[in-house]
């Protein structure tokens, strides 16, 4: 049995490989599924298997060609991205480095025409940013992120993702390092996961940043150290909100430490949030929440069932309120399980649910199971149907039938992450 195990985490390995050295331009995005099943396969083995030295060894290489390969070509990867959010980042980024509040003007305002440049050739910014008359939906913590990346990239598109890729590797090795000495061999399949390779280092997302700051902050927790864990959570939590479950969670056990924790994260949003006030804060977000559907079954369901788009965002986000409280108050004692299975079923129900914003629970995959993650992780390269038919129709379709196909079997991970933790992925499930 150990002996199947480790051939089939070599060959996972080498699919992993594979899909990421063989990718060009007009075939990367279609190599995300082969990356997808390898990488569900090899944390399969992983959890359930001790792995041989040799597997062990070609882990570690693998992690380190990846890195390396997708740091060398994916400025010439990004011809065809499949999503384009860093030209926002960078213009974000400039914006702040010019001494302008970026919450101030939209992108098309003729009081930032004159900050117009071009990060790569047959691009100007401001013109091209989709959606240049809403202002950022980007939080504070976003900003100075980008402000930051800009300081030591530039504004080209290749100085700014090389500085970005950098910051999240260090991100990277600050979770692997900080997490149980038992886990780093899962916190590292978990970095090769295609979420976090594809949509956060290869195409820069925040939310990439957000998910391994979130384990930071939550595994310091885990060793008692409140108010670096409430530092780390802080900067998770101006970056996407999301990150803010885990703060009700520091109040339940340790009554101390949760003042530590909960003051610091709590003073540090503050401070974070300091430099950008005498503008809204929140920019276009509420727009965004309210309006923006994307990789949805369940809005698509109301709306074809005849529910108005409005109604239906509405119901939709309380609905994520409530089931998000229930699954936070059942797992209370178990922060990083808790988190993960949340939000798992908040994006069940979320009109927007981008692979991206998949991010946090698979991250945090480093410290605790999630079928629903897993599941995830296999089936959300079904979002390249929608992704075809617009880079090729300029519309973006969504098909009923694929969306269903995609989104059921997470579901029902998702049910039962929640009624049963998996003890079947990990030796020390977190208790109910």
């Amino acid at each position: 049995m150990r002996s199947a195990a480790n051939a089939v985490a070599v060959v996972s390995l080498l699919g992993i490989l594979a899909s990421v050295v063989l990718a060009r331009p007009s075939s990367a995005p279609y190599l995300w599924p082969v990356h997808a099943v390898a990488w569900v396969a090899l944390m399969l083995v992983i959890t359930r298997h001790k792995l041989a030295q040799l597997a062990k060894i070609l882990m570690v290489v693998t992690v380190a060609v990846v890195v390396g390969w997708t740091m060398a070509t994916s400025a010439g990867l990004y011809t065809v991205p499949i999503s384009d959010d860093v030209y926002r980042y960078i213009w974000d980024g400039h914006v702040t480095t010019s001494g302008i509040n970026p919450y101030a003007y939209p992108p098309n305002s003729p009081a930032v025409a004159g900050l117009a440049f071009s990060p790569r050739e047959n691009m100007v910014l401001p013109t091209d940013v989709k959606f240049a008359h809403m202002t950022t939906i980007y939080p504070p913590g976003g900003q100075l992120l980008f402000a930051a990346i800009t300081v030591l990239g530039g504004t080209t598109l290749s100085g700014w993702m090389l500085a970005w890729q950098l910051v999240l590797i260090g991100l990277a090795t600050t979770m692997v390092l900080v997490i149980r000495r038992d886990r780093r061999w899962i916190a590292l399949v978990v970095l090769l996961n295609p979420i976090l390779v594809i949509h956060g280092l290869r195409e820069p997302h925040i939310d990439a940043a957000m998910a391994l700051i979130s384990v930071i902050a939550i595994a310091l927790w885990d060793r008692q150290r409140p108010a670096w864990s409430g530092i780390a959570l802080a900067c998770a939590i101006a970056m996407k909100y999301l990150a803010g479950m885990a703060l009700p969670l520091m109040i339940v056990v340790r009554r101390r430490a949760s003042v530590i924790a909960v003051g610091t994260a709590l003073l540090g949003v503050a401070l974070l949030y300091a430099p950008f006030m005498g503008h809204n804060v929140a920019g276009n977000l509420g727009t965004f929440a309210a309006k923006f559907r994307a990789n949805s079954f369940v809005a698509e369901a109301l709306i074809g069932a005849g529910m108005k788009g409005t109604t239906t965002h509405s119901v939709l986000l309380a609905c994520m309120a409530i089931a998000a409280c229930a699954v936070l108050w059942r797992y209370r004692r178990a922060p990083a399980y808790a988190v993960a299975t949340a939000t798992m079923a908040m994006l069940c129900l979320s009109p927007v649910a981008h692979p991206w914003y998949f991010a946090l629970p698979v991250a945090l995959c480093a410290l605790t199971a999630s079928r629903a993650a897993v599941a995830a992780t296999l089936f959300t390269p079904l979002y390249l149907v929608g992704w075809h038919y617009y880079t090729n129709g300029g519309a973006w379709k969504e098909d009923a039938a694929v969306l269903l196909a995609e989104w059921l079997p997470i579901a029902v991970c998702v049910v039962a992450d929640v009624v049963r933790p998996p003890r079947w992925l990990t030796s020390e499930p977190p208790s109910e």
